[in-house]
């Protein structure tokens, strides 16, 4: 009796590791292909987001770029399968905000995936962007506010 409890809780401790391990979704590579970047020190992050996430500090992938040698950067992401948004804040003035001048026009640059509308702010259905299992190259041309 003692050893059939015994194997019966490692089965029942090892079924979930095993049913993740074996159901997980492989991660794809996410090439993020900005153009139009200013060319600078100031941090350029990259976050791709699930429609839980969008709009908030979380994301399933993401990175801070510290230096812009070129007006073109390519940023390579692992994610799994599945439809995201990719979101582009560059903190021109090294604030860690969002800066806006009094007119309420941004001062940092952005950029999203997807089909963003023109003067406000995108929805995740705007930005939307599926990856596949073979993974994907999306392309953002930032957006900069020259006043």
């Amino acid at each position: 009796m003692k050893n059939r409890m015994s194997l019966a809780c490692i089965t029942t401790l090892l079924t979930p590791l095993i049913a993740c391990h074996v159901f997980a979704a492989e991660e794809v590579s996410v090439e993020v292909l900005l153009d139009n970047v200013k060319v600078g020190h100031s941090p350029l992050y990259v976050s791709v987001q699930d429609a839980n996430q969008f709009r908030t500090n979380d994301a399933q992938a993401g990175t801070i770029i510290r230096s812009q040698e070129k007006a073109s950067v390519s940023v390579q992401l692992s994610v799994e399968p599945g439809v995201y948004a990719v979101s582009i804040w560059h903190d021109l003035d090294e604030d860690g905000q969002f800066s806006r001048g009094k007119d309420y026009w941004p001062t940092d640059g952005w950029g999203s995936s997807g089909n963003p509308p023109q003067g406000k702010a995108p929805s995740f259905d705007d930005m939307k962007v599926e990856i596949s299992s073979g993974g994907q190259v999306i392309p953002i041309v930032m957006q900069y506010v020259d006043k």
